[in-house]
Order: structure tokens, then C-alpha cells, then sequence
């Protein structure tokens, strides 16, 4: 058995029972939000500079069924005929803002979750997510959850690893230096850990992707762990 240190957003209800998906928290909840996520990063950033590079490179190899997991590109004709409006830009579309909504989009689908861009696309607009940059960070908490799955942040690779053995799904939000054609920092799912590496589908390229596992670790900022 491993050592899983993980975080669970504190998933808000509104006073008649309903998911609460809007972006706004208290003060307070703001202060225990950022408390938690910077105290989550920090370990995970500690966990790299030990031997988990190396000891995740001599695993056995492990992953997701790819086939399963649907691959939406942000460069699609159906990407680029949705609208993300925020304040600053009406006419904004999907194909250059939304990957946040994509990947979930994605993630519930391989869950068996009926989804439809559209739909997170209005939540997100209807709760505020959106920004000039991009999208909240905790919408992948809150809305996943809100259809049913279990979503922690975890602290270390070596729960992502068995979390992906045991069918779980890893989402992880890569540094901006990784892809700077991108517009702000990159999420992605990590469909398997092979030979040294890390393949991951990420909505801005055409293709799943491969990349060290040190490359990729060292530019990672959070780790959720995603299962039914």
C-alpha cells in the first residue's frame, strides 16, 4: 500500500442542496483555499527533488485505455464554433480558451458522464470562471464532482502512478515555458507512464504526446486525481 497525500476542494452546496458552482468564495474560503493549495504544491515540489524521477522510470509500465478516453482539439471547426465570451472579449471561442472545459469534457465522457461542451461551456460563463488568461483552476474540482466523480489533488507522482494503475484518471496543469505558443499554462490527462516516459493528450496539439518524466514533473503546478 503507498502513502497517499492528497487534498479534496471543499465542494460548496447552495442552502437548497443544489451543487454550488459559482467561482466566488468568502474571504474565508479563499484564505483556507490558497492555505491548502499552496501547502499541496509545495510538497509535490519537494517529492520531485527526491528519487521519483528515477524510481518512476524503472516502474512497469502502466496506463488508461486511450481508446476510450475522447480526444477533442482545440484547432477543431467544433472548438471554433463555440463561444467562451468573457467581459473583455464577446466573441472569444473555445479554440484558443477553453481547455479547462475541453479536458473536463473529455474526462467525464471516458467516465460514461453525457456531456456536451456547450453545456460546461455555460457553466463556466454562468459561474464566472472564465477570465481574460483562462479558467479558474477549481472548476475541474467543482465540476467534476458535480457529476459524480471523485476529484483530490495530489502531492506526488507516485500516487499519480497508482492512481492510474488502479483506473483512476491523472489531470495536470503543466508551466507556460512547456508550450509558449499556448495562451497561459497548459492542462492535460496523463494517459500512461512507459519507459522513462509520460504520455499525456493535451487539447492544443493534434496528437497524444510524450515527454520525460522529469521534464514533465519539473513543470508540473498541480496533480488531480480523478475516479468514478
Amino acid at each position: 500500500m503507498y502513502n497517499l497525500v492528497s487534498w479534496h476542494f471543499p465542494y460548496g452546496m447552495n442552502a437548497d442542496g443544489t451543487p454550488k458552482i459559482e467561482r466566488e468564495m468568502t474571504p474565508d474560503e479563499y484564505s483556507d483555499y490558497r492555505k491548502k493549495t499552496d501547502e499541496i504544491y509545495s510538497q509535490l515540489k519537494e517529492s520531485i527533488k527526491t528519487n521519483t524521477m528515477t524510481s518512476l522510470s524503472c516502474r512497469a509500465p502502466v496506463a488508461i485505455n486511450e481508446t476510450s478516453l475522447p480526444l477533442i482539439y482545440q484547432n477543431s471547426a467544433k472548438c471554433e464554433s463555440i463561444t467562451y465570451p468573457c467581459p473583455e472579449d464577446k466573441n472569444r471561442t473555445m479554440a484558443t480558451s477553453g481547455s479547462f472545459p475541453i479536458v473536463a469534457c473529455s474526462v467525464l465522457r471516458y467516465f460514461g458522464e453525457n456531456v456536451t461542451l456547450e453545456a460546461l461551456r455555460d457553466v463556466a460563463v454562468f459561474g464566472n470562471w472564465h477570465t481574460t488568461n483562462g479558467t479558474w483552476h477549481h472548476f475541474i474540482d467543482v465540476v467534476l464532482e458535480a457529476h459524480g466523480l471523485q476529484v483530490r489533488r495530489l502531492s506526488d507522482f507516485q500516487n499519480a502512478y497508482h492512481k492510474t494503475a488502479e483506473g483512476g484518471v491523472i489531470i495536470a496543469l503543466l508551466k507556460h515555458e512547456l508550450f509558449p505558443k499556448s495562451r497561459g499554462n497548459s492542462i492535460v490527462v496523463i494517459t500512461g507512464f512507459l519507459n522513462g516516459k509520460i504520455r499525456f493528450y493535451t487539447p492544443s496539439s493534434t496528437r497524444i504526446k510524450e515527454m520525460r518524466i522529469g521534464t514533465f514533473m519539473a513543470n508540473t503546478m498541480v496533480l488531480w486525481s480523478v475516479e468514478k
